[in-house]
């Protein structure tokens, strides 16, 4: 039986080689569910229009200018269960091999996360800020992807990235009721793996081992209140561009550019306790030299228009409770589930509740908390795509979970 899941899992390893040849990059951008802050993160990730903390300005760097000075650090922590189940695919049938009788199990990642971020006043009208978001992903097969054919010892079985995006924003405040802001993004990521040059079965030159490069972008954006009960936010995002992880060079595509942002978002207040937030936030994946649909060239990510929907209401003055709604739909079609196996279990995840609270001890000090969760979601390759038959009836299915815990301090 072992000899028989072993040959099984040749197509997965076939389909998970190219997906590395393909995707490696889009991995380090930390796709997750994990949002900016956890003020932000318990209202469903909505806050385009909405100043909460120093955070605020790696969604929109117009909200900074209604802060006064005061610093931020906000760990978090992501739970992805994911499994693929080869056992009604079709190249497990009888047409080739005896069908496999459980689920091939696929991984379970631990995503840790780390926000924050410090605003200074410069004056009246001006305030610089600076912002972090950045996470880990951690990738690993419970049991290794391989092969029976030839002499085959490894093949793909973890891939490790990390990535940092620091804001560095300026903020001007035209009036009490209208701001504009600026950011300048810099970019880090790290990625380690074992992958395998598709269609051969020879490593990377670079398996094993840990290449950095490093990235810049851009993001303006405005905030307005047209009237004391209604606040506006917009923000555009440029593509990230990070330099070739070189070590990698043989399977990764160059100049890795992640795509047009553009966020929209409002906040009504219904009265003094109660706050309703609502965002709209279309990314371009498909816009994407290296994401776009290529055959064996890329991830094949469609753009696509992501909805988040938050309550605030405030118990006490220092004592919010919030709750919210996300639904992002993902970017993979449903004939690329093979040659997108191995990324977040987050992208498959469509609808998500959050909840969270703020609790302020004091005038300086304010703690955060925010839990997040993504429904399991599960996909069937059709077999149309580019893998063909050998991904027909495979079977993805991911959820997420995730905690946020804010600290900030105004000085």
């Amino acid at each position: 039986m072992k000899n028989n899941n072993n040959m099984l899992k040749t197509f997965v390893y076939l389909g998970s080689s190219a997906f590395f040849l393909l995707s490696s990059e889009a991995m380090s951008a930390g796709l997750n569910a994990l949002t900016v802050g956890a003020k932000q993160g318990g209202v469903g990730g909505a806050g385009i229009a909405v100043s909460f903390d120093p955070t605020s300005g790696s969604s929109n760097p117009a909200t900074i200018a209604r802060l006064d000075n005061e610093i931020s650090i906000q760990p978090g922590l992501g739970h992805l269960p994911q499994k693929s189940d080869s056992t009604n695919a079709f190249l497990t049938g009888p047409f080739l091999f005896l069908r496999h009788t459980k689920p091939i199990h696929g991984h379970t990642k631990v995503t840790p996360a780390l926000f924050g971020g410090v605003v200074l006043k410069v004056n009246d009208q001006f305030t610089f800020g600076i912002s972090l978001n950045g996470n880990v992903n951690l990738v690993n097969y419970k049991t290794a992807i391989s092969t029976p054919v030839a002499a085959v010892a490894t093949a793909p079985s973890y891939a490790h990235s990390a990535i940092a995006l620091l804001n560095n924003t300026i903020a001007y405040k035209y009036s009490p009721t209208l701001s504009f802001g600026a950011s300048v993004i810099l970019g880090w990521q790290t990625f380690k793996a074992n992958p395998t040059l598709f269609p051969t079965t020879v490593l990377s030159k670079g398996a094993n081992e840990r290449d950095e490069s490093c990235g810049v972008g851009g993001r303006v954006g405005v905030q307005w209140d047209p009237h004391e009960m209604v606040g506006l936010g917009l923000a555009v995002t440029t593509p990230i561009a990070f330099g070739d992880l070189t070590k990698y060079s043989d399977y990764l595509e160059k100049n890795t550019k992640y795509p047009w942002v553009i966020a929209g978002g409002s906040i009504f207040h219904v009265n003094k306790q109660t706050d309703v937030l609502f965002d709209i936030i279309g990314e371009f994946w498909g816009s994407s030299s290296n994401f776009r649909y290529k055959p064996l060239k890329s991830a094949g990510w469609k753009n696509t228009v992501e909805f988040k929907l938050g309550l605030q209401y405030r118990v006490m003055e220092n004592l919010p409770l919030r709750i919210g709604y996300r639904y992002a739909p993902t970017v993979v079609p449903k004939n690329q589930i093979l040659f997108n196996s191995f990324f977040s279990a987050a992208i498959f995840a469509e609808h998500g509740v959050t909840a969270g609270f703020s609790y302020k001890f004091e005038k300086s000090f304010e703690v955060d908390f925010a839990f997040i969760h993504r429904f399991k979601k599960s996909f069937t390759d059709p077999g149309t795509g580019t893998a063909g038959l050998a991904a027909k009836n495979l079977k993805l299915s991911g959820q997420e979970y995730a905690f946020l815990l804010g600290l900030n301090y105004k000085y």
